[in-house]
């Protein structure tokens, strides 16, 4: 990031990273447990985004924190870039991933749970966790296929993970609907937590205390 995200407020870092990391792992355990992330998890998620930037925003004065549009360190004209952060930060994680739920790869309470993280981190950082949450998913997925391939032997492997072979149905579909599970895609929300977990880690050490900031971020924040 170009200024740290919270300046001189390690207790504040944590407790942001953490809860955030938590609602990742919640979702995580609903989607794999129950099929859906639900919108109790993910709307007041995306609402306490909101008003966390904004009032981050307002309070931090001492370096300036987004300058979107009004370049303001603290106060009203900072609480409005924490505004326009955090909405900014959800339309961008929302679209996406509309573009994967429009290509069939992921469902709408994926598309929910990324916009909620986007309005917690803001545009740039949702991206990068975007790309974390690829490499999450193609590194998850290799690991489950040798593990079934390993355990259950090609044939059976070959049925759980095709269209064609899938076997079952989700709850509330149509009987003339085509077989399919959630083998048979890939499940989002184990790798935006996995993503959020490191890839935040490493972005946020600086605030932290994990390691030193650079010189470059350093002199940034103080001009």
């Amino acid at each position: 990031m170009p200024q740290p995200f919270f300046p001189n407020a390690v207790v504040l870092a944590w407790a942001f990273y953490l809860a955030l990391v938590s609602v990742t792992l919640v979702a995580t355990y609903t989607d794999l447990r129950f099929l859906l992330i639900p919108k109790w998890l993910t709307l007041p998620s995306l609402a306490v985004g909101v008003l966390l930037n904004v009032v981050l925003g307002s309070l931090i004065t001492d370096v300036p924190r987004g300058r979107f549009l009004f370049g303001g360190e603290g106060g009203f004209l900072g609480a409005l870039d924490g505004l326009v952060l955090a909405l900014s930060g959800c339309v961008t994680g929302f679209g996406l991933f509309l573009v994967m739920f429009v290509l069939g790869t992921c469902r709408g309470g994926d598309v929910k749970l990324f916009a909620a993280v986007g309005a917690w981190v803001g545009p740039l950082l949702v991206v990068y966790l975007l790309l974390g949450t690829i490499v999450a998913v193609v590194l998850l997925a290799v690991v489950r296929l040798a593990w079934n391939l390993a355990t259950h032997g090609f044939g059976s492997t070959y049925k759980d993970y095709t269209l064609r072979g899938a076997a079952g149905r989700r709850p509330g579909k149509r009987a003339d609907e085509p077989k399919t599970t959630r083998r048979r895609l890939t499940a989002f929300s184990p790798a935006v937590a996995l993503s959020a977990a490191l890839v935040l880690l490493w972005i946020f050490s600086p605030d932290l205390h994990l390691r030193a900031r650079t010189q470059t971020t350093t002199q940034t924040a103080q001009r």
